[in-house]
């Protein structure tokens, strides 16, 4: 048996056709860790841990035709925007591709 290695391509189209579409993306802050000291095992035990703060950073991500952004004119040969939403402090991040 033969095995032979494979690569894919993704050219310039295969990322245009983001245009149109959103994700969210959401991720945790491992600098503001909690530590918990949940103590000893033991039956019927149960903890409540509603007052621990979580710190997420959460974003909505738009992939945007030039055309349909505030920014067009001024970057007339970009193919694609980048909309970036911080939803914690509702920042706005344009990024040209």
């Amino acid at each position: 048996m033969h095995l032979f290695p494979a690569q894919i391509t993704i050219t310039s189209t295969d990322i245009l056709n983001f245009i149109g579409s959103t994700e969210e993306k959401e991720a945790d802050d491992t600098a503001n860790a909690v530590i918990i000291n949940i103590g000893n095992a033991r039956a019927n035990q149960s903890w409540n841990f509603s007052n621990v703060v979580m710190y997420q950073n959460m974003e909505e991500w738009s992939y945007l035709d030039p055309l349909n952004t505030p920014l067009a004119n001024n970057f007339p040969s970009t193919a694609m925007f980048i909309k970036i939403i911080e939803k914690v402090t509702a920042d706005t991040i344009y990024f040209l591709e």
